[in-house]
């Protein structure tokens, strides 16, 4: 078994098991808080829970391009330019999170927004904001084994930290108190003691990686804020497709609503999470090989992969559909009935975007993003106002409705992309 197959291999186990603690923590939350609380109680931790997921748009996509950035250093020998970017990254990434800490504090207890004086509301979204904070550090675990040929090691490092934050907010939970205070402060701690072990480990086993403020290169910073911007657009659009439509929902619905639509579209994207468990696998390899120039390679797995993809999409969204009334009886207990046209209309959704996931994947991989970024933030923000303008002409029904045609165009632009990527000797985006 060459090297190649078998990190790909490693990537998938890995993945696999970044997926399962999703799956876990989607699929075990409803029932384990829902055990306590009201379903109108679930529907306001949601919403609460979803305002910090901007948090980790902070570092405006600079990790995710400093990662490649590095990785393509490391493969070509230049060890001394990625221990470079890697000290930039860690330097823009700790002054930005300082920054939007202060803001975060002042917004929260000093600006007398109403929502946040409620109870322990404003104590609750400033953990989960610490939390975020904390989440835009964890990603450098994955950058070093990424960047030196161990990427299943930070995979599993990064998906663990996120395992044990939900443990810790579930333990809190039922030892010391079932209200949202205690979860958001009880994950916190349980975080941030891990991170702290973990990132003692990564300074012992990567020695060609130097942990420093002090090394860093302001022309680097500036060189990559391009592409980092651009990359930021992927969660920016994320966000208001899967965030923008819960707060949408609770708005014209009310939170009942937003716990029965949040309960399908957590089943509905077990579709992209198998896409993703693969496809991310794909991306360490995909960056090495665009980096020495190998574009046949890229290419190949490209459009291997695509033909898989779509097979793999269609084939699990007709088994989660037959299998719904099941999934859910057992899920929630019979505490969310059946939807089969909201259940169908995610499912088609989801079948698309994980159709063309791997298009996106080879964009992002190779820093090749800018266009696709652009439009994908576009696609998103007109399907959240398609959701906003005609949940009061035909009802929720324009919440997948408008997730649908986001998921086409982004299909259709991202797989034209990527043709002229490959196609073009001097492609750059």
């Amino acid at each position: 078994m060459s090297g190649r197959i078998r990190r790909v291999l490693n990537g998938v186990g890995a993945n696999a098991f970044g997926q399962l603690v999703t799956v876990f923590v989607q699929l075990a939350s409803l029932p384990v808080y829902m055990s306590v609380w009201s379903g109108d109680q679930y529907g306001k931790w949601l919403i609460l829970a979803a305002v910090p997921i901007y948090i980790s748009m902070a570092d405006a996509g600079f990790i995710g391009v400093a990662i490649n950035k590095m990785t393509m250093d490391y493969a070509s020998g230049d060890i001394e330019s990625a221990n470079l970017v890697f000290s930039s990254s860690l330097v823009f990434v700790a002054a930005l999170s300082l920054l939007l800490f202060v803001l975060s504090v002042i917004v929260i207890f000093f600006l007398g927004i109403e929502y946040f004086s409620e109870g322990d509301n404003a104590w609750v979204l400033m953990f989960l904001l610490v939390s975020s904070f904390i989440s835009l550090y964890v990603n450098f675990f994955d950058a070093i084994p990424r960047a030196s040929g161990n990427y299943a090691l930070g995979v599993y490092l990064v998906n663990f930290v996120r395992l044990i934050e939900w443990c810790g907010g579930v333990a809190s939970f039922f030892m010391v108190s079932d209200s949202f205070y205690s979860v958001a402060l009880g994950g916190m701690l349980v975080k941030l003691f891990f991170v702290l072990i973990i990132n003692a480990y990564l300074i012992k086993r990567f020695r060609d990686f130097r942990w420093t403020f002090f090394n860093f290169s302001f022309s680097i910073i500036r060189d990559m804020l391009p592409k980092a911007f651009a990359y930021l657009c992927f969660p920016v659009g994320n966000a208001l497709n899967l965030q923008g439509a819960v707060f949408v929902g609770g708005y014209f619905f009310g939170p009942l609503f937003v716990a029965q639509f949040s309960t399908f579209r957590t089943i509905s994207r077990v579709v992209i999470q198998m896409m993703t468990m693969v496809n991310r696998s794909l991306w360490p390899e995909i960056t090495r090989a665009w980096a020495i120039g190998d574009k046949f390679l890229v290419k190949k797995i490209y459009n291997k992969g695509s033909y898989l993809s779509l097979a793999a999409s269609v084939g699990v969204v007709l088994v989660v559909f037959a299998f719904s009334d099941f999934i859910l009886s057992k899920w929630t207990g019979g505490k969310i009935p059946n939807n089969e046209l909201m259940l169908g209309l995610l499912l088609i959704a989801t079948a698309i975007s994980g159709a063309g996931q791997l298009g996106v994947v080879v964009l992002l991989a190779t820093n090749n993003h800018s266009r696709i970024a652009v439009l994908y933030l576009i696609f998103s923000f007109v399907s959240l106002i398609v959701s906003l303008v005609f949940c009061n002409v035909i009802g929720w029904v324009a919440l997948p409705v408008s997730i649908i045609l986001f998921d086409i165009a982004n299909y259709v632009f991202s797989r034209a992309s990527v043709s002229n990527m490959l196609r073009d000797e001097n492609y750059a985006a």
